[in-house]
C-alpha cells in the first residue's frame, strides 16, 4: 500500500462519517504517543475532513500544527471544536 492510497482510504472513510464519529476518532488519539506512518495519514485525513466541512478547529490547530493533547467536543451552533477542560 502506498502512502497516497493509505491517505485516500482514511479520507474516504471520514467523508462517510458523522461529525460525532470524527470527534470520537480524534478523542481516541488524544494522549497516544506511539507514532506510525498509518497514524500520520489517518490524522491528516481527519483534520482535512474537519476543514473540508468548514468546522473551526482553532482550538486544536495553530498554523500547520495540530495538538492531540486534549479531548474535544463539537459545538454545532458555532460549527467548531472546543477542548474539554
Amino acid at each position: 500500500m502506498t502512502n497516497k492510497s493509505s491517505y485516500k482510504e482514511f479520507a474516504a472513510s471520514f467523508r462517510a462519517a458523522t461529525i460525532q464519529d470524527l470527534v470520537e476518532t480524534f478523542n481516541d488519539a488524544v494522549g497516544k504517543t506511539a507514532w506510525t506512518d498509518a497514524r500520520a495519514y489517518r490524522d491528516q485525513a481527519l483534520i482535512d475532513e474537519f476543514r473540508h466541512r468548514g468546522i473551526d478547529i482553532s482550538a486544536i490547530a495553530c498554523d500547520d500544527s495540530i495538538s492531540f493533547a486534549e479531548r474535544v467536543k463539537y459545538n454545532e451552533k458555532e460549527n467548531k471544536l472546543e477542548t474539554l477542560k
